[in-house]
């Protein structure tokens, strides 16, 4: 990752200048004052400000040599920076790859115990809610029976792992980590 970042590392304010200014030099040019050039440089710096010297020495080498631009005219900022953006442009797909990798969530993979703990407290809680739920209304519908959390895990379409209790019900049985 090291190795990317400093791939990706901006180039510093002079370096820009002088690859921008290398390459304006093999180009015509109108006339124009030193503090028209210092300015137009300064342009050309600050658009390039967020790449880093090899992207920015590329796109210059390729206006020279006639791939970027016109061939005519020393190519414009915007044109620059699209070149760059495509230099870069894998690099920075990858760093978002390997971001995404490193701040993935990790889920707790709960050990046998953990896990009959949870299997346990599930079957009290589904065993309560069936008593709550019957409530004289057996005769009407038959009783509500208790379930299992495999059968639950099942009918929730939903793999056991991914069961997630409250923080309420984790306290009451006992069982840390799983929230």
């Amino acid at each position: 990752m090291h190795e990317l970042a400093d791939a990706l590392t901006p180039a510093n304010h002079d370096t820009i200048i002088r690859l921008v200014g290398f390459m304006r030099g093999a180009f015509p040019a109108m006339a124009a004052s030193e503090a028209e050039r210092a300015a137009s440089l300064r342009v050309y710096a600050s658009a390039l400000r967020s790449y880093p010297e090899w992207a920015i020495a590329d796109a210059c080498r390729g206006a020279v040599e006639g791939r970027i631009g016109d061939g005519r005219y020393a190519p414009t900022a915007p044109v620059l920076v699209a070149e760059c953006d495509r230099l870069v442009a894998p690099l920075r797909a990858e760093r978002a790859r390997i971001s995404d990798i490193l701040n993935a969530e990790v889920y707790h993979e709960p050990d046998p115990e953990e896990k009959a703990r949870v299997m346990a407290a599930f079957a009290e809680v589904s065993r309560e809610l069936a008593a709550s739920l019957d409530m004289g209304k057996a005769s009407q519908r038959g009783p509500f029976q208790p379930i299992t959390l495999d059968e639950a895990t099942e009918l929730a379409g939903t793999l056991a792992a991914g069961i997630r209790l409250s923080s309420e019900a984790l306290r009451k049985f006992g069982i840390g980590g799983m929230a």
